[in-house]
C-alpha cells in the first residue's frame, strides 16, 4: 500500500502540463503514423523514456480505452479543421478509396483518402471510413462516396478517384467525379 501511493506520488498529475504534452506528442504520433490505439498498450511502448532529466517524476501512462474515448474526439475537431482549411487551400485533389471486410464479415468499410499538393510537398489524410451497413451496390457505394465528398468540400476539385478492381464498384466513380 505505501509503495503504491509512493509510486504514485512520483508521477505526474494528469492535468500537469508535461503530461499532457507527452499525450498530445502520443495522440500526434499515432494520427499522422495512423498507428492503432492498441500501441499505447504494447511492451515496447511502456519501455520509452517519457521523464524529465530534470525531475523525479514519471509519466503516467494513459490505456488506448483513453487516447480512443477522450483524447481522440477532442483531437479530431482540431485536425478535422486544419485539414479542411488545406483542402481549401490546394487546386487540386484526387482521392484512393478501398472497402475492407473483416474476416468473419460482419463489418465493411468504405474508406477514401485524399492526396494533393501544397507546394513542394505532396499530402495525403484520411477524409472519412463509412460503414457499409447493406449490401455492396455501385449505387450504394457512390452514395456513401459522395457524403466524404460533400463533407469536404471537394465536388469540384476533385481530379480523380483510384480504386481496386472489386466488380461490385461498377461505374459509380464515373459519374461521381465527371
Amino acid at each position: 500500500m505505501e509503495q503504491a501511493r509512493a509510486l504514485k506520488a512520483s508521477m505526474w498529475p494528469d492535468d500537469h502540463e508535461i503530461s499532457r504534452r507527452i499525450d498530445k506528442s502520443i495522440m500526434d504520433l499515432i494520427i499522422v503514423d495512423m498507428l492503432p490505439y492498441s500501441i499505447v498498450d504494447s511492451e515496447a511502448f511502456r519501455r520509452l523514456n517519457f521523464t524529465d532529466p530534470h525531475s523525479p517524476q514519471k509519466y503516467n501512462f494513459k490505456s488506448e480505452k483513453y487516447f480512443r474515448t477522450t483524447l481522440m474526439p477532442q483531437t479530431y475537431e482540431i485536425v478535422s479543421k486544419k485539414v479542411y482549411d488545406l483542402i481549401a487551400n490546394c487546386e487540386w485533389i484526387s482521392g484512393t478509396c478501398d472497402i475492407w471486410t473483416n474476416p468473419p464479415k460482419t463489418c465493411s468499410l468504405l474508406s477514401l483518402t485524399g492526396h494533393f499538393i501544397m507546394g513542394p510537398k505532396r499530402l495525403k489524410v484520411i477524409l472519412g471510413a463509412k460503414v457499409l451497413e447493406n449490401d455492396h451496390t455501385g449505387q450504394y457505394i457512390d452514395e456513401k462516396l459522395q457524403e466524404m465528398i460533400t463533407k469536404w468540400n471537394i465536388n469540384k476539385k476533385l481530379f480523380l478517384i483510384l480504386r481496386d478492381n472489386a466488380k461490385k464498384y461498377g461505374q459509380c466513380y464515373a459519374r461521381s467525379i465527371l
